[in-house]
């Protein structure tokens, strides 16, 4: 350990940096953005890290805190590169005592309790462990978005109602907390029940200079992401470069997004997703600089083929507004369980059409995205369903 001790602290550093879960790119990764993303594949492939690989990896930068404090002091910051956040109330009350250890967060993973394996007494606090100051700070960051107004659909509630849920651990609550007092993140995952407070409706405009990547979860059905609810993350994170969202469901008639800009975004990723012509063009215009859109339709009733938007209305939205895409990958589903006479199912095409001629648009669609330079893979039902 004395050899160790002898080195220039920029080595020290560079050693350390290989056990930190944020600086240290997985194995496997190559998005080139350092995916450890718990709850999500890496890169659209396989999970980026491993539990076992995680745990590790904390406990060797605890060891290095441990061995002296000239290795403390350069090991300290990374271990909270990517805090554990299951006890958020410990969690926050290190963060709110010290702010050289808050600006040190990088990367926030939250995970909604309802989802983790784990017993119930390890994921609720006694409310006598959320101490006074976490109360007070989260109830003046409360005011602020009452008096501010940052949000459009803001369903406020008493502050005796919502303590009572951040003592249950909705993780939307602690994560909106979390993310406020870490004003330095550049990665938030928030794998959730509700989608309802956003995890970072807490978060004034410009609050988060340094965001670059989110990615959001909704793991059950019976709840909609709708596009608005995406226009306070762009207030706040006016750098933010990837949005990565599951389960969003938005046919809206009218452009919820405003005047709202994201001008840094380049990569948009939606899976599970239902997304109508309109709200199409509100999350294009939005995001003039979008250079990457992933699009996976959710496989559902009658509704959703109804709502979803068709591929010529992609192709025309996407011309219009898309003028700095480079990639665009659509996977489009239809509805295998339900069919009636009298509500006839919506055709990706027109029904009357022979399927030749249908696959013919087909292939005509893919040659005008080629013919714009963008790259297209186009994925939806063979031509005896359309």
């Amino acid at each position: 350990m004395s050899g160790f001790e002898g080195l220039p602290f920029e080595l020290v550093i560079e050693v350390v940096q290989w056990h930190c879960l944020h600086c240290k790119p997985a194995r496997g990764c190559q998005c080139g953005e350092g995916c450890v993303s718990f709850f999500a594949p890496c890169c659209f492939g396989e999970p980026a890290c491993s539990p076992s690989e995680i745990n590790a990896r904390i406990r060797a930068l605890a060891s290095l805190c441990l061995t002296s404090r000239r290795l403390r002091a350069a090991a300290t910051p990374h271990l909270y590169h990517r805090p554990d956040t299951s006890k958020w109330w410990l969690l926050a009350r290190t963060l709110l005592g010290n702010q050289r250890l808050a600006e040190s967060v990088r990367r926030l993973c939250v995970v909604d309790p309802v989802l983790e394996d784990r017993k119930r007494e390890e994921l609720f606090p006694d409310p006598a462990d959320v101490t006074t100051e976490i109360w007070s700070c989260y109830d003046a960051r409360r005011r602020e978005v009452r008096e501010a107004a940052w949000h459009d659909d803001d369903d406020d509630k008493d502050s005796h109602s919502r303590s009572r849920r951040m003592v249950k651990q909705v993780a939307n609550e602690r994560a909106a907390l979390l993310v406020a007092l870490c004003p330095a993140t550049e990665v938030l995952e928030a794998d959730i029940v509700y989608f309802w407070p956003a995890p970072y409706y807490l978060s004034a405009p410009g609050s988060l200079l340094r965001l670059v990547s989110v990615e959001l979860a909704l793991s059950v059905r019976g709840d909609q992401f709708t596009l608005i609810r995406l226009a306070t993350l762009f207030r706040a994170a006016p750098n933010l470069r990837t949005l990565r969202c599951r389960r969003i469901w938005d046919s809206a008639q009218e452009n919820w997004l405003g005047g709202v800009t994201a001008a840094s975004v380049t990569c948009i990723d939606m899976s599970r997703s239902v997304l109508g012509p309109i709200p199409l063009a509100c999350l294009l215009r939005a995001c003039p600089r979008l250079e990457t859109f992933r699009f996976g339709a959710i496989e559902g009733s009658y509704q959703v083929e109804r709502e979803q938007f068709r591929p010529l209305q992609a192709r025309d939205v996407m011309f219009e507004l898309g003028t700095n895409l480079k990639t665009v990958d659509l996977r489009l589903n239809y509805c295998r369980m339900w069919w009636s006479p009298y509500h006839p199912r919506p055709h990706l095409w027109n029904p009357q059409d022979p399927k030749e001629d249908k696959e013919e648009r087909r292939k005509a669609v893919i040659q005008s995205f080629k013919e714009r330079g963008i790259a297209l893979e186009l994925k939806i039902p063979g031509p005896e369903h359309w």
